[in-house]
């Protein structure tokens, strides 16, 4: 059976009703039923005006099963904050608060903000910026991207009553509230317009190498002695500057005075390489048992001599 629609609208609003005074009941069971009625009636106030942004707060439900203390706190904080239409209309003459939008600098004419969500963005942003009409646009953006708002303070809706600062990674683009952009060699613009010092304030989305200008993500400069990866000569070993004289051994890969390499055949375990350290000759070469043998004779015969 489908039931009208006009039907089914009544229906929830009766129901909705029913609910209120439902809450509305168990609070005047505990408070003064005058400031109960003055809170139930603000929060329907605060909900008609689109101000409870939590899906789960704008029920009456949700309260129901609150204290009206939290009910009563709650309702006072929606209130004190500014309607968004009218943070709309004083974005001209203060810093706004709103999440994602946080004041930098300002001076006589401008406000700056670094924004940081989609949602400050749309509130503080042009309309014909492509990153406030479409959030994937903006997310897209702003993975590998700064952006940096200018609010006019005492200025008509012009070309230049918004601007926006797109910091990349070794750069960054000025795009007027036409979305017109201008290059970073423009600095005149800012002079022009009286923006505030903004070059020392402003974040690059990636950290740069001071040595090579890449992201440090991407670039292979040595940390340690701060050149590029072909003109580094830090050693691996002992992690000295200069690998040509720390005397490390890139064979075995010991400090000098760990080596275990033979500096005569070239291998590195002068243990069992056979070589003789003695000489300084291979093992095929050495001659020191020779001579030993001929020094043995030698004493031999002088002590046949003596018997004799």
């Amino acid at each position: 059976m489908h039931y009208p629609y006009k039907l089914i609208m009544v229906l929830k609003k009766v129901i909705v009703q029913a609910d209120f005074k439902t809450v509305e009941k168990k609070f005047i069971a505990t408070e003064d039923p005058a400031s109960v009625t003055e809170y139930i009636n603000l929060f329907k106030k605060l909900k008609d005006q689109n101000r409870i942004q939590d899906i789960k707060k704008k029920n009456i439900d949700f309260w129901g099963k609150k204290t009206f203390e939290e009910f009563k706190n709650f309702v006072d904080s929606l209130s004190r904050q500014k309607s968004m239409r009218q943070m709309k209309k004083s974005i001209y003459r203060e810093p706004v608060n709103i999440e994602g939008a946080k004041l930098i600098t300002e001076n006589d004419d401008w406000f700056m903000y670094e924004i940081t969500s989609y949602e400050a963005c749309k509130f503080l942003g042009s309309r014909n910026w492509c990153i406030v009409r479409d959030e994937k646009t903006w997310d897209e953006y702003k993975v590998e991207n700064n952006f940096y708002f200018f609010i006019a303070k005492n200025r008509p809706e012009d070309e230049w009553h918004k601007i926006a600062l797109q910091v990349e990674y070794d750069d960054f683009t000025i795009w007027n509230a036409l979305d017109e952009s201008y290059g970073s060699v423009t600095s005149h613009i800012g002079d022009t317009l009286n923006l505030p010092k903004y070059r020392s304030l402003i974040k690059y989305p990636v950290e740069l190498c001071a040595t090579c200008g890449y992201s440090v993500n991407d670039c292979q400069c040595c940390p340690n002695c701060g050149h590029t990866y072909d003109d580094c000569r830090c050693c691996s070993i002992c992690e000295s500057s200069d690998s040509d004289q720390c005397g490390c051994c890139p064979v075995c890969e010991n400090t000098a005075e760990d080596c275990t390499c033979c500096n005569i055949c070239g291998s590195d375990d002068k243990e069992s390489c056979g070589c003789c350290q003695e000489c300084n000759e291979k093992e095929e070469d050495c001659t020191c048992e020779d001579e030993d043998a001929a020094l043995i004779d030698k004493e031999m015969k002088k002590m046949d001599e003596i018997k004799d």
